[in-house]
């Protein structure tokens, strides 16, 4: 579902659910293991529907860590990357 390209809301969806299971430690384990995953809403993370753009950094926060996600999107907005 996070991989349709025309289904909004199936993005959404998809992108709220994993933030949400991502709290349980258990799962989120389970999400970082699963190929693609992180891929898919690194993608979703820049979509042009603010709402999709906002689930799935939400998620990524939870699933890749507060500070280090954070790091990563002020770095892309300044244009540059550290890592």
């Amino acid at each position: 579902m996070l991989e349709n390209e025309f289904d909004v809301q199936e993005q959404q969806s998809a992108a709220h659910t994993l933030w949400t299971l991502a709290f349980d430690k258990n799962v989120q384990t389970k999400i970082l293991e699963e190929k693609g995953c992180l891929q898919a809403l690194e993608k979703r993370a820049k979509s042009s529907d603010k709402n999709v753009a906002k689930t799935s950094n939400g998620a990524l926060w939870k699933l890749k860590g507060e500070q280090q996600h954070q790091v990563k999107k002020d770095s892309e907005k300044k244009g540059t990357h550290r890592g």
